[in-house]
């Protein structure tokens, strides 16, 4: 099946494609990257960006400049398959895929920085696969992705593996890592008293680390631990749920769809988290496989599922 993607005309988009009836009709004919229109969005400046599943497409009323991944060229966008777009307060652009990670697109530079999972890189995306994304008041960007949350620092565009917590797994295999890139044994014997802790964030474990093997030790094998051996984390640890949907509120909550679980609440300040569920009670939600979150003006939280309707939490 052919798809193709149709603009009525306002006042300030002209084009030659726009036929008599004051319609613009724009497919892979006068220069989209893909017939398969996945997202839209119109910016202050009044481009329409276009996302495909081949890349992304932004439309000035005359032409259509594509953006698309290339290979060995980092400031390109991180993959074809675009998602979704969310612009920030600045008015630049946030770029998720399905499954290669996400963008940020700098207008002054017409540039990406592009933020994807690595498993020897603990400051990375928990995975690929970005579902939904939002900004929360306190200067994050949270990423619901099918393994767990992800939050990047607006500011410095430094990402954390979210904040419900994941634990460190110590283990024989991890121990002889570091000794194959020469950690010295004194700091892996106290490493392995870390053993099952548990941790909010990457920024803890390493505060965390500091405080058990000394400042200067860490400076000087920080790189060989979090890097080159990259530690296990617990894979029955909430990094491993896969949140389908995310929505902050405006009291620093943070409300996240997981697949087959239902919602989870999250104070982003106190890392408080409450589940709540479907239990089959009036007022209650009416099934736990939750696939769209919308924050209303008027503090109410929508919840669309898959086979129990929407809910409103008036």
């Amino acid at each position: 099946m052919r798809y193709f993607l149709i603009i009525f005309c306002f006042a300030f988009l002209a084009s030659n494609a726009q036929d008599e009836s004051g319609v613009i009709m724009l497919s892979t004919n006068n220069g989209l990257t893909n017939n398969a229109v996945t997202t839209l969005y119109q910016d202050s400046i009044g481009f329409i960006w276009i996302g495909t599943e081949e890349g992304l497409n932004r439309y000035d009323g005359y032409s259509i400049k594509n953006y698309i991944h290339i290979i060995d060229q980092p400031t390109s966008i991180v993959g074809n398959k675009i998602n979704d777009i969310l612009p920030d307060e600045n008015g630049n652009l946030w770029i998720s895929t399905f499954f290669n990670g996400i963008s940020y697109y700098n207008y002054s530079q017409d540039a990406f920085v592009n933020f994807t999972n690595s498993e020897e890189n603990l400051y990375s995306l928990s995975n690929n696969m970005v579902n939904a994304t939002t900004f929360d008041n306190n200067g994050y960007l949270w990423l619901a992705t099918y393994f767990g949350l992800t939050s990047i620092e607006r500011k410095t565009l430094k990402v954390n593996k979210g904040i419900t917590g994941f634990t460190l797994v110590f283990n024989e295999s991890v121990k002889q890592r570091m000794k194959h890139v020469n950690v010295p044994d004194e700091i892996i014997s106290k490493m392995q008293t870390m053993n099952g802790f548990k941790f909010n964030t990457i920024s803890d474990l390493e505060k965390k680390t500091i405080s058990v093997i000394g400042k200067e030790a860490f400076l000087q094998n920080h790189k060989k631990m979090f890097v080159s051996s990259y530690l296990n984390f617990d894979q029955e640890s909430l990094l491993d749920e896969r949140v389908i949907a995310v929505v902050s509120d405006n009291k620093n909550g943070l409300w996240s769809g997981i697949v087959d679980y239902g919602l989870r609440y999250t104070n982003t300040k106190t890392n408080q988290t409450i589940l709540i569920k479907a239990n089959g009670l009036e007022n209650s939600m009416t099934a736990n496989d939750i696939a769209s979150l919308y924050y209303t003006k008027d503090d109410n939280i929508w919840i669309g599922g898959l086979s129990g309707g929407l809910i409103d939490t008036m």
